[in-house]
Formats: structure tokens, sequence, C-alpha cells
């Protein structure tokens, strides 16, 4: 019930010069644990979050669900504002990554595994898929 880094979500990135927006697309599997699973995530700039960007998910059912989550970052904004992800300038390396959590103790799931497989439960890893674009 306390956040923590979600694997394969973290990069170390530099946009070339003259990048106007830097493009963060994250994809992962949200399955279940628990028979109502929920978790929240947020995403991160360094060590300023997003906030603008935060959201939840889970399912009553017991399918795993595919997270599409991009997050863009406006490179030449006339001020910095960590709620949109807007900034002045990026022109050094800056980490973005994902933290998530359950929603209560009774409401676990897991993440990059399926719950069922070929018609029983069985545990079948999904590799998660980070993209980064910059656009000028």
């Amino acid at each position: 019930t306390s956040y923590a880094d979600i694997t394969g979500s973290t990069i170390t990135y530099t946009p070339p010069t003259g990048t106007k927006t830097v493009v963060y697309k994250f994809s992962f599997l949200h399955d279940r644990h628990d028979d109502n699973p929920l978790s929240h995530f947020k995403t991160f700039l360094d060590t300023d979050e997003i906030v603008y960007r935060r959201f939840s998910t889970g399912t009553s059912a017991s399918y795993g669900l595919i997270v599409n989550h991009t997050v863009t970052f406006k490179c030449d904004a006339s001020a910095n504002d960590f709620n949109t992800g807007n900034l002045t300038s990026w022109t050094t390396a800056k980490t973005i990554k994902i933290q998530g959590r359950e929603y209560g103790g009774s409401n676990e799931s897991k993440l990059h595994e399926t719950h069922h497989w070929d018609g029983s439960p069985s545990d079948q890893l999904h590799i998660p898929y980070i993209e980064v674009t910059a656009l000028s």
C-alpha cells in the first residue's frame, strides 16, 4: 500500500538540441491478484511528480488489462510547471518513471504477469514496453 517504482518504466533521457516536445509512452499489463484489484499510479520527471498525470486502474472481472500511459513534456514553455510537465528547457539527462501502489490490502494486483492462461490459473510474463520520442 505504499508507492514503488514500476519495473521497466524508468528511462534516463536527454533530448536532442531543438526538441520542443518529448513524448513518453509506457505500456504494461495490470492483472488481478485479489478479486477486486485497484491500483494508483503517478509519473515523475527526476524527483518532481507530474501531478496531472495521476491515474487509477482496476477491474472487478478476472481479466488482465493493458495500460497505455502517455505523457508529453513541453520543452520550451514560458515557465516550469510540474503539474503539467511543462519545462522552460530540457538540455541535460532527466529520469522519467512511473510509481504505483495498491488501493488497499484486499485490492492487490500484479503487473507484467497474467493471472489466467490457457484455461487455468497460470502466471505468464508480459514484457512492458517503453518508447520516448523527441519532436522539434
